[in-house]
């Protein structure tokens, strides 16, 4: 089944076909989109359509303070209202047209740390810089935001950040660039690139026993790991899997054959219990059920 995504645009409908690269829920039930060219969508549950933030190729969002950023490529980062109805672009002299924006996080002090092409900064809600940490990255994604550390992982390694009153960066190592990860029951689960491993080694220790074949679970390309109904979900670049708490590879759910040649890149679950996810195909949802996508 599939459904056309409508947005309005003042009296005008337009249907909209977007690669979809992110996802996020915010604390009212709505579903943010960030896509390839479309900008950034918005779904209210009980609407028949997408409202939309003309942002351009949105790689990655983060929300803060009842507000949303998105950070594009080569089109700066912009602070969005709960609604959509305001777009403002921010620090446009800061953040230039250069820059391609990796992975944005906000962090317990209410600043939006993003991770470009050409380094990380800290920003205030306003766009000052806080910090800035010079680095050309191609590839980056924020998978750790606790108390006391942010870790970063890139193409070059493992970055640790320290959040406090003053960032700082800590330390750096070189490891394999993780997409996904998770810390469940005291084991680590590492979505890569060239697969999933499960591990009971903390996440930074000897990548040669980290990577071994004993700790692969799948040579499936991994976009994003998400645990929902005690299960570990796994967006690849074969479509969905599932695998339980201890490793095992779980039945697929039946309508979700069809996902088998299709890349997803992330993967939510909302109040309902529906799993929503994106591809190359655009914007998909999952019934409760499992009966239909």
């Amino acid at each position: 089944q599939e459904i056309k995504i409508l947005a309005r645009e003042g009296k005008f409908v337009d249907t909209l076909n977007p690669v979809v690269l992110s996802i996020y829920e915010d604390k009212h039930e709505n579903l943010w989109f960030g896509t390839d060219g479309e900008g950034v969508l918005l779904y209210s549950p009980g609407l028949t359509q997408f409202a939309r933030a003309k942002t351009g190729f949105t790689r990655c969002i983060a929300s803060m303070n009842n507000e949303i950023y998105a950070g594009t490529f080569k089109n700066g980062l912009w602070r969005l209202s709960a609604d959509l109805s305001k777009a403002q672009r921010m620090a446009p002299l800061t953040f230039t047209d250069d820059l391609y924006f990796l992975d944005l996080i906000a962090d317990r002090h209410g600043r939006i740390w993003a991770a470009t092409d050409k380094g990380i900064f800290v920003a205030d809600p306003q766009g000052k810089i806080i910090a800035r940490f010079a680095d050309k990255i191609s590839t980056a994604s924020f998978i750790n935001n606790a108390k006391d550390t942010i870790t970063l992982s890139t193409d070059k390694g493992l970055y640790y950040f320290f959040p406090g009153t003053t960032p700082s960066f800590s330390r750096s190592q070189p490891y394999p660039f993780i997409r996904g990860y998770l810390q469940l029951n005291g084991k680590q689960w590492l979505g890569t690139p060239f697969g999933l491993y499960l591990v009971e080694k903390e996440l930074g220790s000897a990548q040669i026993h980290i990577f071994s074949g004993s700790n692969k679970l799948s040579g499936k390309p991994v976009f994003d790991l998400s645990f929902i109904e005690n299960c570990i979900w796994v967006a690849t670049e074969n479509g969905i899997d599932r695998y339980s708490m201890q490793g095992q590879k779980m039945p697929a759910i039946p309508c979700m054959s069809e996902l088998g040649n299709e890349v997803v890149y992330s993967i939510h679950s909302d109040s309902l219990k529906r799993l929503w996810f994106s591809s190359n195909k655009g914007i998909g949802c999952v019934t409760a059920s499992g009966d239909r996508i």
